[in-house]
């Protein structure tokens, strides 16, 4: 989700609606609001960090209601800004391997 500050927009310039972009990423998660023509917002980005248990195995690991915390802050830091109340979508991005558990194991 990284964007070129000198790209954002500022609010008085933006289309709406506008949508309200989450990223739930490897290092952190994010949040970002965009305009109707795909701009990003001056000051509309929230970052996150978090960080992944890994064990010997090779496992990575993250506490799902952690990250379901960090949600909920970055929503209410949103709720708290000038765009409040007029984001008209959400848009929801997640690494893939959050919900796959793999295997060495091989199948005969």
């Amino acid at each position: 989700m990284r964007t070129n500050a000198a790209a954002r927009v500022r609010l008085s310039e933006a289309l709406e609606p506008f949508v309200l972009a989450l990223d739930i990423g490897s290092t952190a998660s994010r949040g970002d609001v965009f305009d109707a023509s795909g701009r990003p917002l001056k000051g509309g980005r929230v970052k996150v960090p978090h960080h992944f248990a890994t064990g010997g195995d090779g496992t990575s690991e993250i506490d799902p209601d952690a990250v379901a915390g960090e949600v909920e802050q970055i929503l209410n830091e949103f709720g708290n800004r000038p765009v409040a109340g007029r984001i008209r979508g959400v848009a929801f991005g997640q690494l893939r391997f959050l919900a796959c558990r793999c295997s060495r194991r091989r199948r005969g």
